[in-house]
């Protein structure tokens, strides 16, 4: 397993495990099961929203595309592919992009 996965679990797991809290004088955790949604991710390093409530995430991968999810669909057409601009492999490549406040209006990110 690489690192951009094991990071990818990780995020997954700290997603689904915020959701819950532990209180005082329970015996237990809640128990958490993982079900895998897609497989055709390379390289996944981050996941995001846009903040403008239309329900899209955001796959990053460190080779120079972000994916798009859209209603629990992937879509087959990447949001952003600057592959030809991106030197990737070890810490290099895209790593992370982010969206200002009211983005559904002024139409420009972060990369």
């Amino acid at each position: 397993m690489t690192r951009a996965q094991i990071g990818a679990i990780a995020t997954v797991i700290l997603l689904v495990c915020s959701g819950f809290s532990y209180a005082q004088g329970t015996s237990s955790w809640p128990q958490i099961f993982l079900t895998k949604r897609f497989t055709s991710f390379s390289q996944p390093v981050f996941v995001t929203h846009p903040g403008d409530q239309s329900g899209r995430l955001f796959v990053v991968e460190q080779g120079g595309t972000i994916r798009l999810i859209k209603n629990g669909n992937l879509l087959s057409t990447p949001f952003l592919n600057i592959t030809d601009k991106v030197l990737s492999g070890g810490e290099r490549g895209l790593l992370s992009v982010a969206f200002p406040p009211s983005y559904s209006s002024k139409k420009h990110f972060y990369v």
